[in-house]
């Protein structure tokens, strides 16, 4: 004994594959809304997620913009960005309710996906920040949260 079970290993997305595919090639090319729908629609369905709440879209400031989605424990989730021609580098970073860094995207350039090869999942409870962080003031961003619903208990 001592393995995992067959649920047990199939409740924790492994990493790479088709998560890390589903974007190679990808090109925003359109404006940032048309742009993260569109990788979301690519990464999201081939990987059994569906989106979380509403597109939010916002421009760039000196200062972080927030966002906040509620997590419940098992849950796994991908945030999608995309910013504006112009913009360099957007960073994404997801922190819990208590304001503890959980995950960043480390990519640069400016469509972060968080994680890039993995969803991230909620060990608990929690309402989740979004902080979108860009040198380059004057952009514009939109970013869609992804879940992939947690395994039920039967």
């Amino acid at each position: 004994g001592g393995g995992a079970s067959a649920a047990e290993v199939q409740a924790k997305p492994r990493a790479g594959g088709l998560w890390a595919r589903c974007y190679e090639g990808f090109q925003p090319v359109a404006e940032p809304l048309d742009a993260v729908t569109r990788l979301g629609l690519m990464c999201g369905p081939v990987n059994g997620m569906v989106q979380h709440g509403v597109t939010h879209e916002g421009k760039l400031t000196p200062e972080p913009s927030r966002h906040r989605f509620a997590a419940k424990q098992g849950e796994c989730f991908r945030v999608f960005a995309v910013a504006s021609e112009g913009v360099a580098n957007l960073d994404l970073r997801i922190v819990s309710a208590r304001g503890t860094l959980l995950h960043k995207d480390r990519s640069h350039h400016r469509w972060p996906v968080v994680e890039a090869i993995r969803p991230f999942c909620s060990f608990a409870d929690d309402n989740f920040g979004i902080e979108v962080i860009s040198a380059a003031a004057g952009g514009s961003y939109a970013l869609q949260v992804w879940k992939l619903p947690a395994p039920s208990h039967r």
